[in-house]
């Protein structure tokens, strides 16, 4: 029961960051938006490099609450005693 319940709260916990992470993409891109409009293109690239390092993170994330979510509908196997 307290493997599921440390699973449920790291998968919370993913989820929050997971948001943070995709209202950090949608300033990211607002921002490119008006650099570019600003004619900053150095600064335009370098904001777009880490808007795509930020992408990969939310796929990191997601990745992981989806591994989370399988390990929590399986019901947990009961350790095997050793043979004597």
């Amino acid at each position: 029961m307290e493997y599921n319940s440390a699973i449920l709260q790291y998968r919370r916990m993913l989820r929050y960051r997971l948001a943070e992470y995709e209202n950090d993409l949608l300033t990211g891109y607002r921002l490119a938006r008006e650099i570019a409009d600003c004619g900053l293109v150095q600064a335009g690239v370098r904001l777009e490099s880490a808007v795509a390092h930020l992408q990969r993170e939310i796929a990191q994330a997601r990745s992981q609450m989806l591994v989370l979510e399988n390990i929590a509908e399986k019901p947990a196997k009961p350790a095997e005693e050793p043979n004597r």
